[in-house]
C-alpha cells in the first residue's frame, strides 16, 4: 500500500541543490510512490468572470460547462485577457475499502488562488500559483459517489504574483514578461495514508576538498490516532545508480502529531556537477512503520 505524501515502507525523494563557484553538488527532487486515485479526467469547466459563487454548483453543473482534463489553464484558448474565476467540477467514486483511511486531495498546482469543496462542504483554500498543496477530506469522503468543486481566481492583486505590485515607476502601468495561467495547472489525485507521512524534505550540504556531508531533515507526520516507532532510513545514490551512503535511526511520533529528525551522509570523492559535465545525486528518505 502506498501512501499520499509517503506510506510507510515507500520512497520520498528529497528536494534543493546548493552552487559552489563553477562546481556543484547537486542533489535532485524525485516524486513519491504513493497509493493514489488520478483525478486528471472527467473534470467540467465554466468561467464565471466576477461572479460569485452559485450555491447550486456545489450540486450540479451550470448550463454550457464543458469537459476538459487537467492539467489545464483557460488562458491558452481564450486569451490573457480572460481573468476571473474558473469552476471545476467533477464526480468521485470512492470505494469501501479505503473509507476510514487517511484521504488527502492533492494539488500539484491551481493559479492562483484555489478553494476546494466536497459534497457541498468547504475543505480547504490556498493561495499562489506554483506550489502544491493537499487537503485532510477523511471525514467528508463517503463510499460511492462524491462531487469535487474547485474555484481558480488568476485575478491579479497587489499582493499575487504576478499582480499589481509591479506597476513601472512613473506610468503606473503593470508588466511583467509573461502571461499568467488560470486554472488547475498541474495534476489532481487522492492519496491514501494509514499511518506515517513524510510531509517534506530539506537537504543541506558541506562540500570538501574529498568529500561531502550532507544533512536531509524530514518532517514525518503520524496521520494515526495511536504512537508510532518508525524507521527511517536515508540513502544517497550517485549518478551511476550505485548507493554510496546510508544512515538509519528510529523515530518515535506520537499520535495525530509531527517530528523533525535529521539523517546525515558523507559521501566520499563526490562526483561534481560541472558546465557540460551534469551529475546528479538522489538522497532517498524512507519510513517503515512496526510491520516493517
Amino acid at each position: 500500500m502506498i501512501s499520499g505524501r509517503i506510506r510507510t515502507g515507500l520512497q520520498r525523494i528529497g528536494h534543493c541543490g546548493v552552487g559552489f563557484a563553477s562546481a556543484v553538488l547537486m542533489l535532485v527532487p524525485l516524486p513519491a510512490m504513493a497509493e493514489r486515485i488520478d483525478l486528471d479526467a472527467g473534470w467540467s469547466f465554466w468561467l464565471a468572470k466576477d461572479a460569485p459563487a452559485d450555491p447550486a454548483w456545489l450540486k450540479a453543473d451550470p448550463f454550457g460547462a464543458e469537459s476538459v482534463a487537467v492539467p489545464h489553464s483557460w488562458p491558452l484558448s481564450r486569451g490573457a485577457g480572460a481573468e476571473g474565476v474558473g469552476w471545476y467540477a467533477r464526480t468521485l467514486v470512492v470505494p469501501e475499502a479505503i473509507v476510514g483511511k487517511h484521504l488527502e486531495l492533492h494539488f500539484d498546482a491551481v493559479f492562483y488562488a484555489a478553494r476546494v469543496w466536497v459534497n457541498g462542504t468547504l475543505v480547504g483554500s490556498h493561495e499562489g500559483g506554483h506550489t502544491a498543496f493537499d487537503l485532510d477530506v477523511s471525514k467528508v469522503l463517503k463510499p460511492g459517489a462524491n462531487r469535487i468543486v474547485v474555484s481558480a481566481d488568476d485575478r491579479p492583486g497587489f499582493t499575487t504574483i504576478p499582480g499589481y505590485a509591479m506597476r513601472l515607476a512613473g506610468s503606473g502601468n503593470v508588466w511583467y514578461d509573461w502571461w499568467h495561467s488560470g486554472g488547475i495547472t498541474r495534476d489532481v489525485s487522492l492519496r491514501i495514508d494509514e499511518g506515517g507521512l513524510i510531509r517534506r524534505q530539506r537537504i543541506r550540504q558541506v562540500l570538501r576538498a574529498d568529500s561531502a556531508t550532507v544533512t536531509s531533515g524530514v518532517a514525518i507526520e503520524n496521520v494515526d490516532a495511536k504512537t508510532h516507532t518508525y524507521g527511517l532510513t536515508t540513502i544517497a545514490i550517485d549518478p551511476d545508480g550505485r548507493e554510496v551512503a546510508r544512515a538509519s535511526r528510529s523515530v518515535t511520533v506520537a499520535e495525530s502529531s509531527a517530528a523533525t529528525p535529521d539523517a546525515v551522509l558523507t559521501i566520499t570523492k563526490p562526483q561534481l556537477w560541472q558546465i557540460g559535465a551534469g551529475k546528479l545525486y538522489r538522497i532517498v528518505a524512507e519510513l517503515r512503520d512496526e510491520r516493517g
